[in-house]
């Protein structure tokens, strides 16, 4: 019976702990935020700076189609191209 208590008043705990936690916000807007998972077949890419590239163009190319009817694109573009030529350097 105790055990039981003890249980059920962990439960309880633990959702109130998750509840707060998701009142909390995040820190950052996450209004127009772009995501994306990519998985390369490791077996293509024989060094990293092959996988660094391929990693490169294919999110430039989801920023450019993602962004293509926005009217923000040419002040997201020039980031991206800023972001580039850091990584390149």
């Amino acid at each position: 019976m105790a055990l039981t208590v003890t249980v059920l008043a962990s439960a309880m705990l633990l959702m109130q702990s998750l509840v707060r936690l998701h009142q909390v916000p995040a820190g950052f807007d996450s209004e127009q935020v772009l995501t994306l998972r990519l998985s390369p077949p490791i077996t293509r890419y024989e060094t990293n700076d092959e996988l660094i590239r391929y990693y490169e163009d294919k999110s430039a190319d989801y920023f450019r189609a993602s962004f293509a009817d926005n009217p923000d694109y040419g002040e997201a573009k020039a980031g991206l191209e800023r972001v580039t030529k850091k990584a390149e350097a």
